[in-house]
């Protein structure tokens, strides 16, 4: 994210904050049995790439749902075969919770700046695959808690995915890692960053008060000097 945003922008970083994440409203369901499907969340633009998505599930022939919608719905919807689902009602955290919950592991193929849907996964205690341009690459622990895969296409996607089927991903480390951008973390964070941007324009700014006096004080002390003459 540091790098795109300097990149793209042409702005200093000097610190990189995440979106929080409500834990208590996504939770891990450890223990309980799931579905086999694989699961994606997102706009139905060009640029989310659920083409890549859809291109790899249908060569792998595995089930996948596709929650979201968009103007490209129409155009994805003719390319997927019967493995796949689209779901585009508004549901709740609560019922968007479930699916996460029960599906085999997240997929994303779109270069995000950061991708909060995929920690949302990951506080389910669900294995995300993700390019690795993406920031969402920030957000997986390549090996522990997901799959990074190379290249933004089907057949790298399409390796990442079976390579996930080759690891025991442990639900309870993908809860852990996803801790780290709970609600409080994020707010501590925040006020740590603002008291102490508050503190160094205070200090800069008593600094210059002082210079400007110190620059007055021989003006005034020859005035009186002369008016005393």
């Amino acid at each position: 994210m540091k790098n795109r945003i300097e990149t793209y922008y042409h702005r200093q970083v000097e610190q990189i904050i995440y979106p929080p994440v409500d834990l208590q409203k996504f939770r891990s369901t450890k223990g309980k049995s799931q579905d086999s499907y694989f699961l994606t969340v997102s706009r139905l633009v060009g640029y989310k790439r659920v083409d890549l998505v859809i291109d790899a599930c249908n060569a792998l022939r595995l089930p996948l749902k596709i929650i979201g919608d968009g103007r490209a719905k129409r155009q994805l919807q003719k390319s997927a075969k019967r493995n796949i689902e689209f779901i585009d009602a508004d549901l709740t955290d609560e019922e968007l919770s479930r699916y996460y919950q029960r599906c085999r592991a997240f997929v994303f193929a779109g270069q995000e700046d950061f991708g909060l849907v995929a920690a949302e996964a990951q506080a389910c205690g669900k294995p995300v695959i993700c390019y690795k341009n993406s920031g969402m690459a920030e957000i997986v622990k390549d090996g522990k808690t997901g799959v990074v895969f190379a290249d933004q296409s089907s057949e790298s996607l399409i390796a990442g995915i079976n390579r996930l089927s080759s690891l025991s991903i442990d639900a309870s480390m993908c809860r852990e890692n996803a801790e780290r951008f709970d609600t409080e973390v994020f707010q501590k964070a925040m006020q740590l960053f603002v008291e102490e941007k508050y503190k160094q324009s205070y200090s800069s700014s008593e600094a210059r008060s002082k210079s400007s006096r110190s620059a007055s004080w021989p003006t005034r002390t020859i005035m009186k000097s002369h008016n005393s003459v």
